[in-house]
Order: structure tokens, then sequence, then C-alpha cells
């Protein structure tokens, strides 16, 4: 009865419009023209699922290029990395020219 259970989980589809291919991953693209097909035939007041994937090509939409393939995360971390550097290189360059030292009760006195 397992066993039964697995096999089916294994060779059904959550999304309708999706079509089986043999262990070839599929692109970006090819999954949303396929929905898109899908979803001229198929009444989505009906349908179950359909937003779930929406969800999920709006999120995937931002980690991927113009062309739908993945981005690679070393771009993200380089730009984050460049960024960083520009914003303490700009605050060092404003400490450095101001000709005054904040002074007041936050102060904390030095211990002679």
């Amino acid at each position: 009865m397992v066993l039964a259970i697995i096999l089916i989980a294994q060779t059904t589809y959550a999304q309708k419009f999706l079509k089986s291919t043999a262990g070839v991953p599929k692109t970006f693209q090819q999954i949303q023209r396929e929905f898109n097909t899908w979803k001229k035939t198929a009444d989505l007041k009906h349908e179950k699922g359909w937003k779930y994937f929406k969800r999920w090509e709006m999120e995937t939409a931002l980690h991927t290029d113009g062309h739908g393939t993945p981005v690679d995360p070393k771009v993200y971390i380089d730009a984050v990395t460049q960024v960083a550097a520009e914003k303490q290189r700009s605050a060092l360059a404003r400490t450095s020219t101001v000709s005054w030292l904040p002074s007041g009760p936050l102060m904390l006195c030095p211990i002679i």
C-alpha cells in the first residue's frame, strides 16, 4: 500500500500544465510557455494551483537574467561588496573634512 502511494506520488505532477520530460531539466522560459499554452484552454476560475505557479514565477523572474537563465549569485555578492566599499569611502571622506568633534552628555569622558 505504501509502495503504491509512493509510486503514484512520483509519477504525478502538481501542475497540470507541465509536460513530462525524461530527466531533462526545463528552462524557465519553457515552463512559462507551457503555462501560457495551458492557460488558453483552461478556465482559471475553476482550476487550482495556478496562483502558486504565478507566485513562483514572479519570484524566479527576480533571480534570472533577461533570457530566463539563473543568475550567478557571485554577481549579487560582488555588487553588494562594491556598494559597501563605496559607502565606507564616502563616510571616510566626510569624517576627514570635518573640523569639529561631538561633545555633550552622550560623550564618554576618557579615564586619565
